[in-house]
């Protein structure tokens, strides 16, 4: 029996198999990974796969009809196939998820190799099901797989997409602040990007809309935030009159300005409602500003990276 292998293909489907793999199994192993050392895990099995494709007799690979005989008269080839593959899978796992002990290096070849065999029976049926649709369409050779190859690229980038959408909502938070005996629950947006504190005490600092939090400040507070963001200017004559000790300055830089100044208020409290529990931050100090931080209202407060929620 003859085959038509395509050795640019052979090794495209082995590598996103072993990707996939690779990707899969991280929840079980211990180690710094990300996508590029996924990826070069993936193309180094590949490629001793591709390289064994040449030098490993084909029935060894593909059966010539006479079933469980070959592997009699082939034994020793067949074991070392076998110690070839779980060897490269501990080599796969070194690369994709970093350095380890020889004890971890084996569990994660092993464990590799484990759900390899268990995603294979899955696997093989689907690649069947393919093979006979494209078959139907006259999609056979490299034209059917370079079209289910980007096929599945879209729907990977779709996954990521939703994946990241999904981040940015798990970074949300519930917050109750409290002010002058008033409390209002607002949603905050975790932010590692902000690391403003304040010059005072070095509290961090959280951003808020003014117009959010504004009904919890007593109308003489409105009034001296209102006229500051009119003027730029703080009345300090009658924040002083009125002992409104709770108003500060908090200076800022950032991209695309070289320096600029905030209005601070000092909140009694601010509760942070996280999956963990409730957080607890006395005198939170709320930066206030005129800008509506999120375009579709999402959120009203960004939160400081530094209080690790």
């Amino acid at each position: 029996m003859e085959y038509n292998i395509y050795m640019d293909v052979f090794f495209f489907v082995n590598f996103t198999m072993n990707y996939v793999l690779l990707f899969c199994c991280k929840r079980w192993v211990r180690g710094i990974s990300s996508w590029k050392t996924y990826s070069l895990g993936a193309a180094f099995g590949a490629l001793i796969a591709s390289l064994s494709l040449l030098f490993i007799p084909d029935q060894i690979f593909f059966g010539d009809g006479e079933g469980i005989g070959n592997i009699k008269e082939n034994g020793k080839i067949v074991f070392f196939l076998v110690l070839l593959r779980f060897l490269t899978a501990i080599w796969m796992g070194r690369i994709a998820y970093g350095k380890g002990k020889g004890k971890e290096l084996v569990k994660r070849g092993g464990l590799l190799c484990l759900c390899a065999f268990a995603l294979s029976g899955s696997i093989s049926w689907i690649m069947e099901n393919i093979s006979h649709g494209l078959q139907i369409f006259n999609l056979e050779g490299k034209t059917g797989f370079y079209l289910l190859f980007s096929g599945s690229l879209g729907i990977l980038s779709l996954f990521r997409l939703a994946q990241k959408e999904e981040g940015k909502r798990s970074c949300y938070l519930p917050i109750i602040l409290t002010f002058k005996g008033k409390s209002k629950q607002l949603m905050g947006l975790y932010d590692t990007g902000n690391d403003l504190t304040e010059p005072v005490f070095g509290k961090p600092v959280h951003i808020a809309e003014y117009e959010a939090v504004k009904e919890l400040m007593p109308e003489a507070y409105r009034e001296i935030a209102e006229n500051y963001f009119e003027t730029n200017t703080l009345e300090l004559t009658k924040v002083t009159k009125l002992q409104m000790y709770e108003f500060t300055f908090l200076s800022y830089h950032s991209i695309g300005k070289e320096k600029g100044q905030l209005l601070g208020i000092r909140m009694d409290s601010a509760v942070f409602i996280t999956k963990a529990g409730e957080k607890t931050e006395e005198k939170a100090v709320i930066a206030l500003t005129e800008e509506t931080l999120s375009r579709r209202g999402h959120y009203q407060i960004i939160i400081n990276r530094r209080l690790e929620v």
